[in-house]
């Protein structure tokens, strides 16, 4: 399993970023690659699991399902 997550160096949100950090040590030891993005606030979500992909916005909680205007797209391909 080749596992990557990007996530922005600084966020907008100071208490994600301590959240997000204090999994890295267990992540690192397990294999996962952790790559820090400098440019700007980092916003989109992408994953690639076998024979799918998704691409977008939205977070996993309840404003970005029911009151903010995200979405993501999944792409599937079984072949």
């Amino acid at each position: 399993v080749d596992i990557r997550i990007m996530v922005p160096e600084a966020s907008d949100v100071r208490i994600a970023d301590l959240v997000s950090r204090s999994s890295f040590g267990s992540l690192l030891k397990a294999g996962v690659r952790i790559y820090l993005y400098q440019n700007n606030m980092l916003h989109g979500k992408t994953s690639v699991v076998d024979d799918w992909a998704t691409v977008g916005s939205m977070n996993i909680d309840h404003l970005s399902i029911f009151r903010n205007r995200e979405a993501n797209v999944l792409f599937e391909e079984p072949e």
